[in-house]
């Protein structure tokens, strides 16, 4: 699935002014079998520890609640919905199993 993306300016050379274009955004899917604990820990782990993953590669920069609730095509994992309660995020309904 397809998702609205911004390359900020600058990110390559020559360019100066944010360009609107499209994006494949990254999604981890896991088993809807998998404990929900386990989820809601590796959710909480992904979207609390971005600046990580942000020094391995700069695409990180879009591990945003936002974007994730723009863009992932599948619906969240229970424990993954419980993190982003707990974040108060503003869930879609497609998102809810």
């Amino acid at each position: 699935m397809f998702a609205a993306y911004e390359l900020r300016a600058g990110m390559y050379d020559g360019m100066d002014e944010a360009v609107q274009t499209i994006s494949i955004p990254n999604v981890l899917v896991v088993n809807s079998d998998m404990d929900e604990d386990l989820a809601y820990e590796l959710t909480k782990l992904l979207f609390e520890r971005t600046d990580d993953l942000i020094a391995v590669h700069p695409a990180a920069n879009d591990t945003t609640v936002e974007f994730t609730m723009e863009s992932t095509p599948v619906p969240l994992h229970p424990g993954a919905i419980r993190y982003f309660e707990e974040i108060e995020a503003d869930i879609p309904d497609d998102l809810r199993p």
